[in-house]
């Protein structure tokens, strides 16, 4: 039987130290943003400080008063004996996190990570995951794989920040033609750019080259290497930035349309629905593959045929389009931003319950403890 967790009932400081591997992607949506959210927490009991750097110093007056140093994908032989450097100076104060948003085990060969991610670079991987206190990851597909490695493993869903892109709306923007958006990083293309292999493939770059002058096509960060190489001037490329400048393209980039393909495999299966809640914020539906992290959403496709069929269906009808956006704003609204619902709240208690079984409790809690106490003190 699983053991309640205790309910803080002082006032107490928290710290978190983060140590990026990155500050892209996986940087921002796990380590930078929440940071920022978890600074801002108003609760009556538990004041949050937070620290975010791409270094690591061994020794004890670094990790003074922090109770949760975070290791954001850290991987290789040379952070594995990082790893063991620290525990040496960390205290039982202090606990050592592990956060993973990949599966580092099955990344696809056409995926150019994998190049990187030799078998063992893996193992270090894998042998650093059991040496932390304990491991946080973004879906329940990761946290069932990791914890072959470490039986301390929980998820912590990916969140976007309302400060950053504000109150979601479906606007019909009325282009001349629909523009549909496509943002993700050159990690989802086959580099052969003759096979028919990666997330977008080569069926689906064929049909945005046919279609070129039909819709407005734009992507953000990575682009097939097929169309690449045509360099259609129709077919626009915004390169990467820093994410707040990527949040700021896409709050203005004013999308009719936005793709997820993703091939079926186990890598892909533990991805979470981020680009989901992107294209959510951003005011447009998403058109993603049948695959675990878009479960729920209404047109899913299980081919590139049927997403074509889509894309044909939608992209012109500003009805379907709209029922679309309001059935998936519905569905992800309620995880979407950490602002609402005490999700960043529930983002604190997942290190707080894991990692010393004290729960944190929202603010409208203490009000009725306190009320309660002056109660039975006047009676």
């Amino acid at each position: 039987m699983k053991e309640e967790p205790n309910v803080l009932i002082q006032p107490g400081k928290m710290n978190f130290m983060y140590h990026l591997r990155d500050t892209f992607g996986c940087g921002h949506y796990r380590a930078i943003v929440p940071s920022i959210m978890l600074t801002s927490l108003m609760n009556p009991m538990a004041r949050v400080e937070c620290t975010t750097t791409d270094r690591i110093f061994p020794h004890p007056s670094m990790y003074n008063n922090i109770h949760f140093a975070v290791l954001q994908r850290l991987d290789g032989e040379h952070f594995y004996n990082v790893v063991l450097s620290l525990k040496k100076v960390l205290t039982p104060q202090t606990k050592l996190v592990y956060d993973i948003d990949d599966d580092l085990i099955n990344i696809p060969k056409w995926n150019f990570a994998s190049k990187y991610f030799t078998k063992n670079t893996v193992d270090y991987v894998k042998k650093i995951i059991s040496e932390v206190d304990f491991v946080t990851t973004s879906t329940p597909q990761l946290a069932k794989l990791y914890s072959k490695w470490n039986k301390k493993v929980a998820v912590l869903p990916n969140r976007l920040s309302k400060l950053m892109w504000g109150e979601p709306h479906f606007i019909d923007w009325q282009h001349e033609k629909p523009r549909i958006l496509y943002a993700g990083s050159d990690n989802h293309f086959d580099l052969d750019t003759k096979k028919n292999h990666g997330d977008f493939s080569l069926t689906l770059s064929k049909f945005i080259e046919k279609t070129r002058n039909d819709y407005e096509w734009v992507f953000i960060g990575g682009m097939p290497g097929y169309l690449r190489e045509k360099n259609y001037p129709e077919i626009k490329r915004i390169g990467w930035h820093s994410f707040f400048y990527y949040i700021m393209f896409m709050r203005t980039a004013q999308p009719d349309l936005m793709l997820a393909p993703l091939a079926s495999c186990i890598f892909n299966r533990g991805k979470s629905n981020v680009k989901a809640m992107e294209a959510i914020a951003a005011g447009a539906p998403l058109l993603a593959t049948d695959i675990a992290p878009y479960h729920g959403l209404d047109r899913l496709s299980k081919n590139d045929e049927e997403m074509i069929g889509h894309i044909e269906e939608i992209a012109n009808d500003v009805d379907k389009r709209r029922e679309l956006w309001e059935q998936q704003h519905a569905l992800l609204r309620p995880e979407l931003f950490y602002e609402e619902n005490d999700n960043t709240l529930k983002h604190l208690n997942i290190h707080t319950v894991t990692g010393f079984n004290m729960e944190v409790k929202n603010a409208e809690y203490y009000e009725s403890m306190h009320l309660n106490q002056q109660a039975v003190q006047t009676k």
